[in-house]
């Protein structure tokens, strides 16, 4: 079980980490879009919020990698796994397939991380003694 985890945020780092650096370093040539994505991807490339969300997902791709901080990494990377995953259902559905096994497999970090994360998910009645 410990295989499949390593091997599931390793996958996950190397990814998320190739898809952040060519888009800053230009490492893959930039595929013509359709529509509502050309539109969106646009406007999104125009802002500077790609420069933070690049950022951050470089930032939890090497924290994966390195082995320290996994929780933190996988808490930084989930939003930006859903937002791939609904980017791809919504607007790009030809390569759905990827951003799926890309979800599939932080999911599968993230459960077994789950011990970490326990605390967050239960909500406890609290009395109030007055």
């Amino acid at each position: 079980m410990k295989i499949i985890a390593i091997t599931a945020q390793i996958l996950t780092a190397v990814t998320l980490l190739w898809l952040g650096l060519s888009r800053f370093l230009h490492l893959v040539a930039d595929v013509p879009l359709r529509c509502i994505a050309q539109q969106s991807v646009a406007t999104i490339f125009l802002s500077r919020y790609i420069a933070l969300l690049l950022g951050l997902q470089l930032l939890g791709s090497l924290l994966l990698l390195v082995g320290r901080w996994n929780v933190l990494a996988l808490v930084l990377l989930g939003p930006i796994v859903l937002n791939i995953v609904l980017f791809h259902l919504f607007m790009g559905p030809g390569s759905f397939i990827f951003a799926l096994l890309l979800a599939l497999l932080e999911s599968g970090a993230i459960w077994i991380c789950r011990r970490y994360l326990d605390s967050t998910f239960h909500f406890e009645k609290k009395v109030n003694p007055l």
